[in-house]
């Protein structure tokens, strides 16, 4: 009799989750955004967002909790999704609606270049790191720019400034 009390005391709580994405922006929302169990010890499977996943609660009384990344390249319009949630066993259907924008960064700085019509122009931007430590960097165009145009990034990291200036 108490080997029955046990098994049924631990019997797993199992959740199926996903996203259900807008068909307009589904490629790209794929592509940046995904939502995965808070606790990383729990089992889930690794997979596109809006196809189903599990995970699986020991104690009925945990939460359930999602962190939610969404790291876009570009500026995207308010998008709202859903994050559906279902009990697989026992029954029960949750509903979270989740609203997405990005907007473009401010601008760190502008660098202008001129030429002749008809030339191309080049120019090498020495940037360096604002203190004495390696920083990360990222060069973009802003979304207006012409499709002519190009950054040819050297290294994702900027150096700190050599002593003496150079």
């Amino acid at each position: 009799m108490s080997s029955t009390t046990a098994t049924s005391t631990s019997t797993p709580f199992e959740f199926s989750y996903r996203l259900q994405l807008p068909e307009a922006s589904r490629a790209f929302l794929e592509q940046c955004l995904s939502v995965t169990p808070y606790d990383a010890s729990r089992p889930s499977s690794s997979s596109s967002p809006s196809s189903a996943q599990t995970l699986t609660l020991l104690d009925p009384k945990d939460p359930l909790q999602f962190r939610v990344s969404f790291a876009p390249p570009r500026p995207m319009p308010l998008t709202t999704v859903e994050l559906h949630v279902a009990r697989v066993r026992g029954g029960g259907r949750w509903r979270f609606e989740i609203q997405l924008e990005a907007s473009e960064p401010d601008l760190d700085g502008v660098i202008t270049l001129e030429c002749t019509i008809g030339q191309t122009a080049t120019q090498a931007v020495p940037i360096f790191a604002s203190g004495d430590l390696p920083e990360p960097f990222r060069a973009e165009l802003s979304s207006d720019t012409p499709l002519s145009f190009d950054i040819r990034q050297v290294s994702p990291v900027l150096l700190p400034l050599a002593k003496g200036g150079g």
